[in-house]
């Protein structure tokens, strides 16, 4: 052994903490470090072993298969960029899983109390953020998430481990210590407005009650019911005192169905049933998929941001099949049947864990919170660790070759994020010399398979012949070379609608208007939200009523890649001059929103 079970329960809780800051611009740097750390971990574990023991057969080929298969969907992704750096992610859980079963891995005890003492920390980052409004969005907590149902997942996970101190300990002083993690904890979900965070810990509460004798008590249910009769009360206070209703209508609406997340929910079905059911589209490839039924229906989603599921087993569908489903149906029965000899085995923590979450995975992306499925794969190895043993043969070399091959691609990863950043800091400085040397050096480190670069490429071009620094001479042979690049980046990337964009201005530079109407108008078919085409197309076309409906067209959307200001801007110049009064009124409030969003 290498390192010992307490440096390695340290190690494995710093990379949860790199995992966890997402929101700034260098966030890529500490998740390589994080991915580093935990493949790094991974590793040393599997070569201090002299052969590899499992502790149950059929859960461990179902992980090495969904790891087989994710690998083996890179042959028929369509946009191998994306796969490449989705693997990893993917990967995470099946290798800690399989590294690590034993009990003497990490001290279990101690990374349960990092874990609920690091949620404790951010459940008052995330409520500073309600009361002084600081947050990524107004009167909602999202901690150091880019999602507030992040948040609430996180949240639930440290919630559930204080809460099981709570009921399990009876001297006075550390009741209420944990009772006073778990108010804080409550309050920070209640914060985020998510109700089917709340949902899933008062599931898992009921059942933790139930399945664990110790736990099974009067004094037990009176806890709880002090709990939530506390946390009611202080959400309603803080109601009536700071005349805020986000967090009370959280509580009052649980009963209410999510409309918005149903209609995901058949998108993401249609979606799959669309592409190749048996064997997906490749690993990372969801959004592409789901973006085509997405933007039918956008119209009906107005309160839904990105390109999500919310259902972890339909986004996989999508990308790895019912193929590939049938490996993680395998891995949830098992581990399900696992949890509940947890309850018994003065293991309730981690099979509360997982259980939670279980379910939230049913209602919101947690399989693409990195910090969640580190924490979920050392609770899946904990309540392995009574599990018989069997050696597999050469199962050692083939995990220390993919975990090998995991932090090549993390490090290629924080490269391709890296020579991105410095793209756009240099075309903000317009520094053209930086942006061309950083758009080679991210070519060469994406082995050419980055979809932006050829993008980036064409829009430089482009620039420079609008600003007449190319000769007249060469202006041909530059719009040819333009056309070069905007086909690379269809061949890279065959469903980035800013293909069709460049297309249409490209089209523009050849004098071919109608031919770039065209581009536009499939630009914004296949994409509604975006910007960039709806104000393109409005000044190819002659009819000023036709533009004008073009751009109140635009109000029916939420934008939450592109600021809408200039489109605003552009329909409020109309409304003005056509005496608008309506429009005008309905602008100035989103004008303000907007300038608001920007400003944070």
């Amino acid at each position: 052994m290498i390192i010992n079970s307490t440096h390695r329960t340290w190690a494995i809780c710093y990379a949860i903490l790199c995992f966890l800051i997402q929101t700034p611009d260098w966030s890529y740097i500490p998740h390589a470090f994080g991915y580093f750390i935990a493949f790094g971990l991974c590793l040393e574990r599997v070569l201090s072993q002299d052969k590899i023991t499992i502790k149950h057969p059929f859960l461990s080929f179902c992980f090495v298969g969904f790891l087989s298969f994710c690998t083996a969907s890179l042959l028929w992704s369509d946009v191998l960029y994306h796969s490449l750096n989705t693997l990893p992610l993917y990967a995470l859980l099946p290798l800690i899983c399989l590294s690590f079963q034993n009990t003497d891995d990490f001290q279990w005890g101690l990374f349960l109390k990092i874990v609920m003492g690091l949620c404790g920390l951010l459940a008052v980052f995330g409520l500073s953020q309600l009361v002084l409004e600081n947050g990524l969005h107004p009167e909602i907590a999202n901690g150091p998430f880019l999602n507030p149902n992040s948040f609430a997942v996180f949240m639930g996970i440290g919630f559930v481990i204080a809460l099981y101190h709570y009921m399990k300990h009876q001297n006075f002083w550390r009741v209420i210590g944990f009772y006073s993690l778990c108010l804080l904890m409550i309050l920070a979900i209640i914060a985020t407005t998510s109700k089917s965070a709340l949902l899933a810990l008062i599931i898992v509460t009921v059942m933790t009650i139930i399945f664990t004798p110790s736990l099974r008590s009067k004094a037990s249910i009176f806890k709880i019911i002090l709990l939530a009769a506390t946390s009611y009360a202080f959400v309603f206070l803080y109601g009536i005192f700071q005349d805020q209703t986000t967090a009370l209508s959280s509580l009052s609406s649980l009963h209410q169905p999510s409309t918005d997340r149903w209609l995901l929910w058949q998108t993401a079905i249609q979606a799959g049933l669309n592409n190749t059911i048996w064997t997906g589209s490749g690993v990372g490839m969801f959004r592409e998929i789901f973006k085509i039924e997405y933007m039918r229906v956008i119209d009906q989603a107005v309160n839904v941001t990105g390109f999500h599921a919310h259902n972890d087993l339909l986004h996989l569908w999508v990308e790895i099949g019912l193929i590939g489903l049938a490996f993680v149906l395998g891995i949830a029965m098992v581990i399900a049947k696992c949890c509940f000899s947890a309850f018994k085995d003065n293991q309730a923590p981690y099979a509360m864990i997982i259980l939670y979450c279980g379910m939230m995975a049913m209602v919101t992306p947690v399989i693409l919170l990195p910090a969640v499925m580190v924490i979920l794969a050392v609770s899946i190895g904990r309540i392995l660790c009574h599990q018989q043993s069997i050696s597999i043969p050469f199962a050692k070399e083939a995990l220390s070759v993919f975990l090998a091959i995991m932090m090549m691609l993390t490090a290629q990863s924080a490269f391709n994020k890296h020579y991105l950043i410095s793209i756009k800091t240099a075309i903000a400085d317009n520094d053209m010399i930086n942006v061309i040397e950083a758009i080679d050096r991210l070519d060469g480190v994406s082995m050419r398979l980055n979809p932006s670069v050829p993008i980036t490429r064409a829009s430089s071009l482009m620039a420079l012949y609008d600003q007449n620094v190319i000769k007249p001479g060469q202006k041909n042979d530059a719009l040819l070379e333009i056309g070069g690049y905007i086909d690379d980046a269809r061949r890279r990337n065959p469903y980035n609608v800013e293909v069709d964009y460049y297309e249409g201005e490209l089209a523009l530079r050849h004098n071919k208007k109608q031919k770039a109407e065209h581009f536009f108008k499939t630009a914004l078919a296949k994409d509604p939200t975006y910007i960039s085409a709806r104000l393109a197309l409005s000044k190819t076309m002659t009819d000023k009523d036709a533009t004008y409906d073009l751009l109140k067209d635009g109000l029916n959307y939420s934008y939450w890649k592109q600021n809408p200001m200039t489109l605003y801007g552009e329909l409020f110049v109309m409304a003005t001059k056509r005496n608008d009064k309506d429009m005008l009124k309905k602008l100035r409030p989103l004008m303000q929103n907007s300038a608001f969003t920007d400003s944070h």
